[in-house]
C-alpha cells in the first residue's frame, strides 16, 4: 500500500478520535453526558439504558479524559498533515513511540472491565 494510503488513514483515524474525544469532554456536564452515555451502552451490550447516567466524579474525570484524547489526536493529524506529508518519515517513529507507550494500559483496562 502507499504512503498516501497510511497518511490519510492516519488523518481519518485522528478526525474521529478527535470527535469522540469532544463527545467525551461535553460528557462533563448533564446536559452532554447523553451522546457519552450511548457509546458506553454500546460497549455494555445490549443497549437498556444501562448506565443511565454518570455519578459526579465521572464529571471531571470525562472532562480530562476527553481533552486528552481531542489534544492528543488534534497533535498526530498536524503531524502527519505536515512533516509526514511532506517526506520526514521519520516523525512516524515518534508517533510510533507514543502508541506504543499509550495502548498497553488501555488493553490492561479494558481487560479488567471485562473481567
Amino acid at each position: 500500500m502507499s504512503k498516501n494510503f497510511w497518511i490519510n488513514w492516519l488523518k481519518i483515524a485522528s478526525v474521529i478520535v478527535i470527535i469522540v474525544g469532544l463527545i467525551a469532554a461535553a460528557a462533563s456536564t448533564q446536559a452532554g453526558s447523553l451522546p457519552w452515555l450511548f457509546i458506553f451502552d454500546l460497549l455494555k451490550w445490549p443497549i437498556d439504558g444501562n448506565p443511565s447516567s454518570f455519578q459526579a466524579d465521572s464529571f471531571a474525570l470525562n472532562a480530562v479524559l476527553g481533552g486528552v484524547m481531542a489534544g492528543w489526536a488534534v497533535l498526530i493529524f498536524l503531524l502527519v498533515s505536515g512533516p509526514v506529508a511532506k517526506g520526514d518519515f521519520g516523525m512516524l517513529r515518534y508517533l510510533l513511540t507514543a502508541l506504543i507507550v499509550f495502548l498497553p494500559p488501555i488493553v490492561k483496562l479494558l481487560k479488567i472491565r471485562k473481567a
